[in-house]
């Protein structure tokens, strides 16, 4: 199963090793490639997918669906802040790819102001 987060990015880190299957960065400036220079979603990946780093030592948690695999689609930079286009563009994708990553969750932890 898929779950594409659409957040800051997702950084590597040893518990997500293997699970990204595709990056998408959204972001204006592209430079990010992806790569999480916030960390919200790195940490929201890891809710999602997680895997327990040493279940033999105690360290670290699985995730809600450790046989998950991640679409990371970067629509925050490094600050937090993104454009809603952005997110709108992202939300595209993912419908338009769902069949081949087999998407069946998006999930978007975001935040704005009231207008």
């Amino acid at each position: 199963m898929g779950v594409a987060i659409i957040d800051s990015g997702i950084a590597a880190h040893r518990a997500l090793s293997g699970k990204i299957v595709a990056t998408v960065d959204f972001t204006r400036d592209g430079r990010g490639r992806g790569r999480d220079g916030y960390g919200h979603g790195t940490h929201i990946a890891g809710i999602v997918a997680g895997d327990a780093i040493s279940a033999k030592k105690g360290e670290g948690a699985a995730g809600m669906a450790p046989g998950a695999h991640l679409i990371n689609l970067r629509v925050l930079g490094n600050d937090g802040s993104g454009q809603v286009a952005d997110v709108i563009e992202a939300l595209d994708w993912a419908i338009e790819n769902r069949g081949q990553f087999n998407i069946r969750v998006i999930n978007m932890s975001l935040g704005t102001a009231v207008t």
